[in-house]
């Protein structure tokens, strides 16, 4: 649990980019890691069961044709954020 009494998962397909994250950034030592992989919506709701809130960073959003985990966070009711820059994605997520 952080100061202000939140738990944040950092969720990815291994945890060597989880280490990498928490070794470079000092605000991330409470941080745990959930495995799941961002292409596959069953992988995802497993992975945010009983959260807050997402917010998907793992780009690039080019080139994807799925909206796996905003389908995911809509599944499970769970208020959902995202960084994409890319036109395609933002309009088939709004579809």
């Amino acid at each position: 649990k952080s100061k202000l009494d939140l738990e944040l998962v950092l969720a990815g397909r291994s945890a060597d980019s989880y280490q990498q994250a928490k070794e470079g950034n000092s605000s991330l030592s409470a941080a745990v890691f959930q495995q799941c992989d961002v292409t596959d919506r069953v992988s995802v709701a497993k992975a945010i069961d009983g959260a807050d809130l997402v917010i998907h960073c793992a780009g690039p959003f080019q080139g994807t044709t799925t909206c796996s985990v905003l389908e995911a966070a809509i599944e499970k009711g769970v208020p959902y954020i995202d960084v994409c820059d890319d036109t395609s994605y933002a309009k088939r997520a709004k579809a």
